[in-house]
């Protein structure tokens, strides 16, 4: 029962306190660094029926200073890709953010990230939202970034996140909506959603994550539409032409 109310703790921190006022967008001018970035692996013993070492490559990035619900925010997103031959989690990320001004480092532990289960060859997603630094909204800002991966030690429960979509709304957010399906024979109670976000030119824009209060059964579709209050700017819906998504099931 402790780590079930722990977990839904984790749970309700996921996105970023938020609020009431509009967030002032972020200027995309030199937002993105695509750059792919190696990053230090480390092997565990864990998963069966696959080799034991972990790999991960950082295959794109997004970054944004911008007026959020707690005042000047950096928002920093990873697509990543597991390079080794074993499934893996994410223990640990380092952002490194460069402004004008100098550059601000940032240290995150994904919440539950022991679930994230992503498997060779698959691509997941990280983002973190900075606050209390000194950042203009607006200026221009790069990442970089690096991952520790090991090798998993739970199985993956495996969902699939389809039928994506972004509305805009008024007051000046977005909303994400799609379809969250178990394509495991378990199923599970709880769940961790990432969904990455890309423009006409295939430009990496950003990354969302969540979870969805629902029991999935085996072969079970449900429905989700997600507010999206403290994304980097109001317009992602004008500005997205293709979606990424990784979804993972898990029990407590």
């Amino acid at each position: 029962m402790r780590k079930f109310l722990a977990a839904l703790l984790i749970i309700s921190m996921l996105v970023p306190a938020l609020g009431a006022c509009k967030s002032k967008d972020a200027e995309s001018t030199g937002a993105l660094d695509v750059t792919e970035t190696a990053a230090p692996t480390q092997t565990q013993a864990g998963a069966a029926g696959y080799g034991h070492s972990a790999g991960v490559n950082i295959r794109a990035s997004a970054a944004y200073a911008f007026e959020g619900g707690q005042g000047a925010t950096l928002y920093g997103a990873i697509e990543y890709e597991n390079t080794g031959d074993c499934p893996i989690v994410i223990s640990k990320a380092h952002f490194v953010f460069t402004l004008e001004s100098g550059k601000i480092e940032y240290d995150h532990v994904p919440p539950l990230g022991e679930y994230m289960v992503v498997l060779p060859g698959e691509t997941s997603f990280e983002a973190v939202w900075v606050t209390g630094k000194s950042v203009t909204p607006g200026e221009a800002v790069t990442l970089s970034a690096s991952l520790t991966a090991t090798e998993a030690a739970a199985p993956r429960v495996a969902l699939e996140a389809d039928n994506l979509y972004v509305a805009d709304n008024y007051p000046g957010f977005s909303t994400l909506s799609g379809r969250l399906s178990c394509a495991s024979q378990s199923g599970c109670t709880m769940n961790v959603v990432c969904v990455g976000f890309y423009d006409e030119a295939g430009a990496f824009l950003g990354a969302w994550y969540f979870t969805k209060n629902a029991v999935l059964e085996p072969n079970e579709s449900k429905n989700f539409v997600i507010n999206m209050r403290d994304f980097p700017f109001s317009d992602l819906g004008a500005r997205v032409a293709g979606f990424k998504s990784a979804a993972f099931g898990f029990d407590l």
